[in-house]
């Protein structure tokens, strides 16, 4: 077996290969990353309504609030 580098300094196809996946994969990255971010942003939302209609029903609210409460959680 012949080890082979990546980037081959007489072509330059391959270096333009090579940018190309690596911008790639960043803009990737970047969108997983945003979206494990938005993710956990939305669990902490259904965390505070979930508490929020817990709360109402400990103090018995209005059954049409608690109705609207429970379908604002999952909407």
């Amino acid at each position: 077996m012949t080890n082979t580098p990546l980037i081959e300094t007489s072509d330059t196809n391959q270096i333009v290969v090579l940018d190309a996946t690596i911008r790639n994969l960043k803009i990737k990255t970047a969108t997983c990353k945003r979206i494990v971010k938005k993710l956990h942003s939305v669990e902490k939302e259904v965390e505070r309504e979930a508490a929020k209609t817990a709360d109402m029903k400990e103090k018995g609210a209005d059954p049409y609030d608690l109705k609207q409460q429970v379908n604002f959680i999952y909407i």
